[in-house]
């Protein structure tokens, strides 16, 4: 019953769950890529393997900031475009916490496939600067990107964990 209403409140807020999906996609992609590249620069040793290791530390460090704020931002901009239904619901008796889980499930539903997606792109895109790297002298090639769970773990989860933190709050 619970799964049934929250599949119901995301097909009728169809665009702002496709926007709060598609920054989160887009963010995963691009944590996953530099934590890719990251993850390439500590497995290596020699020339251009401080480069893998700085390049996507500082550029990811920028990037995660800029997708967390972009995940928080769509998701509560979906919150808050649906203060009157949530007012309706508080009038007929249903508690914070109980508008506050179905936010949550909603979030969670929309995040999950989106930040599943993303990681592929984020992978493809870590192979994509990572041949670039190579290509302009400033990595030793040959060079295989290395795509694991650390990898996965910082681009998927920080995209989770922004979009469930914007839910709470």
């Amino acid at each position: 019953m619970k799964a049934l209403s929250t599949v119901r409140a995301i097909r009728a807020h169809r665009g702002s769950h496709l926007a709060s999906a598609i920054v989160a996609l887009t963010g995963t992609a691009l944590l996953t890529a530099f934590a890719c590249l990251l993850q390439t620069g500590l497995s290596r040793t020699g020339h251009g393997a401080t480069t893998l290791v700085m390049l996507p530390a500082i550029l990811g460090g920028w990037t995660l900031a800029i997708v967390t704020f972009g995940v928080v931002s769509t998701v509560a901009l979906t919150i808050q475009h649906r203060e009157r239904e949530i007012a309706l619901l508080r009038s007929i008796a249903a508690t914070p916490g109980q508008i506050r889980r179905g936010v949550l499930a909603e979030t969670v539903v929309v995040a999950l496939p989106a930040i599943a997606v993303g990681l592929l792109p984020g992978v493809v895109l870590g192979r994509f600067v990572l041949g670039r790297l190579v290509a302009t002298g400033m990595v030793e090639g040959p060079a295989t990107l290395v795509a694991g769970g650390p990898a996965f773990l910082i681009g998927g989860g920080t995209s989770l964990v922004a979009a469930v933190g914007a839910a709470l709050t």
